[in-house]
């Protein structure tokens, strides 16, 4: 005759189920996320091609934050599909011929209808218009163009940096992971942001300076509420990994890495952003 689980057994086999699970859920987790960083790493590798791509063809020159220039009171405008401002995913487009590697898989609001809102008002825009929707998504990929460096004079009718001029092509940031927003808790939303301010740069800027404002407004410590409410804490940089402590990011050279808050930061004084040692900067075109 078969008899039942007792309840003493029963207990011990969900206990055993529950053990399990503690312990292989941080992993399945852990490899989740592992596998969006490499999917992320992967797209920055298909925006720094579509930059290559468009600099062959424009005289080796890096590709403009956007087309009107950083300077101009019209960055973001809207007026028709044939008269706006391009931010420079949407520029290289024709290289590119894709919208979604723009996008880090590690941002639940990278999705159609969070990033269809106009970059100057937040007004959502109707799936019927499709021209102006990609002008959202550009200003909101999640690829940030270390503009501070490659593109100075923010002004259309100056050039953009030439790669092939740049001595350490290996050791310089062409993207980095953005984000267009955060709430007062910290939690980031609306995508990313077409553009990353670096930690420091020179007096030669036309309109702005670089600045990451955790350090030059805030406290200087990440962790604190203070930054975590801040947009511009890392510059509109943002660590999208492993538990929000890793940035992804693509150098000049073609090649993509996964850094640290303190890599980024490296050879500059983020407080009162200058340059303390050129060589270890990853920022700077000149190295």
């Amino acid at each position: 005759m078969r008899r039942g689980f007792t309840l003493i057994e029963l207990l011990v086999v969900i206990a055993v189920i529950a053990i399990l699970a503690s312990i292989l859920f941080p992993v399945f987790l852990s490899a989740r996320d592992s596998a969006k960083k490499t999917i992320c790493l992967s797209n920055m590798n298909q925006g720094g091609k579509a930059i290559f791509l468009y600099s062959s063809d424009n005289g080796d020159r890096c590709v403009p934050p956007t087309s009107h220039g950083l300077c101009d009171s019209f960055v973001g405008s809207w007026t028709s599909e044939s008269d706006h401002d391009m931010a420079w995913p949407e520029i290289v487009q024709r290289y590119a011929k894709d919208w979604q590697f723009f996008r880090c898989p590690s941002d639940l609001a990278a999705t159609d209808s969070e990033m269809s809102k106009a970059p100057r008002d937040e007004q959502p825009i109707p799936q019927d218009q499709t021209a102006k929707r990609h002008w959202a998504w550009a200003f909101r990929s999640h690829m940030g163009l270390n503009y501070s460096w490659l593109a100075y004079t923010f002004k259309r009718d100056k050039f953009n940096a030439r790669f092939g001029a740049i001595p350490s092509q290996a050791k310089t940031i062409l993207l980095v992971d953005s984000v267009w927003k955060r709430q007062t808790d910290g939690t980031p939303y609306g995508g990313g942001s077409w553009a990353v301010d670096a930690p420091a740069s020179e007096d030669f800027l036309d309109c702005t300076r670089a600045g990451w404002r955790c350090w030059t407004v805030g406290p200087g410590d990440p962790d604190s509420q203070e930054c975590r409410a801040m947009s511009g804490a890392f510059g509109y940089a943002y660590p999208w990994h492993t538990s929000h402590q890793v940035f992804n990011t693509a150098f000049i050279d073609g090649h993509v890495k996964s850094l640290k808050l303190a890599d980024l930061l490296a050879g500059t004084d983020p407080k009162a952003r200058i340059l303390t040692d050129e060589e270890a900067c990853l920022w700077d075109t000149r190295k």
